[in-house]
């Protein structure tokens, strides 16, 4: 419909496809690919293959159509918008909602100053945690970039996506209020990059 390079008869409008990178991993023979988590990529090529959303692609099929621009996170960092949020803003509070699941938890990570601090939180009473504590101490990523993958880890799990977003919105629009007018209750908020890219080609 707006693929100007394609029809004469597109719509030439400005479309902006913002899109999560969603890193997945399947089993050498294996059929489905499941997802996984950044850090896991490329960790275990002889038993997995791996893969990421087709769309996060310099040279993708809308690479070249002037009117069509889709953005993406850090192919290497991300996975989705809500890990994004916090791996661009670990320390920032509010983000973590007054009916999100293991909120007290979130807000003892976002107060580590080490990793070996944050691995004793988050714990390994479950599979999936222990996954997590594992895949990392293989990592070769630094000690804060640990910490950050946690925290935006365990707040991923923690989220209702539709219920969190409307109180997200709610949330970071008082924020910015109060950084106007009442400054001492103002918290840090990092748009991320792409995020702002985007808009920003959007309104030019």
């Amino acid at each position: 419909m707006f693929d100007t390079k394609s029809s004469q008869y597109a719509i030439n409008k400005q479309v902006l496809c913002l899109t999560d990178v969603d890193p997945t991993r399947k089993g050498k023979g294996d059929r489905y690919f499941s997802r996984c988590y950044p850090f896991e990529l490329e960790m275990d090529n002889e038993n997995y293959e791996y893969a990421i959303n087709p769309y996060v692609d310099k040279e993708k099929q809308f690479s070249k159509v002037p009117n069509i621009n889709i953005l993406f996170q850090d192919k290497n960092e991300s996975k989705t918008f809500e890990y994004d949020l916090l791996i661009h803003n670990p320390k920032c509070k509010i983000l973590v909602t007054e009916n999100i699941d293991n909120r007290n938890q979130i807000l003892q990570l976002m107060d580590c100053v080490s990793f070996d601090e944050a691995k004793k939180i988050f714990g390994t009473t479950k599979d999936w945690r222990k996954r997590v504590i594992d895949s990392l101490c293989l990592s070769d990523w630094a000690d804060d970039k640990k910490v950050r993958a946690l925290i935006a880890t365990l707040y991923l799990k923690s989220v209702d996506k539709g219920e969190n977003a409307l109180e997200l919105s709610n949330i970071l629009s008082t924020n910015l209020l109060n950084k106007e007018t009442n400054p001492k209750d103002y918290q840090q908020f990092v748009v991320p990059q792409y995020i702002v890219d985007g808009l920003k080609w959007l309104l030019k």
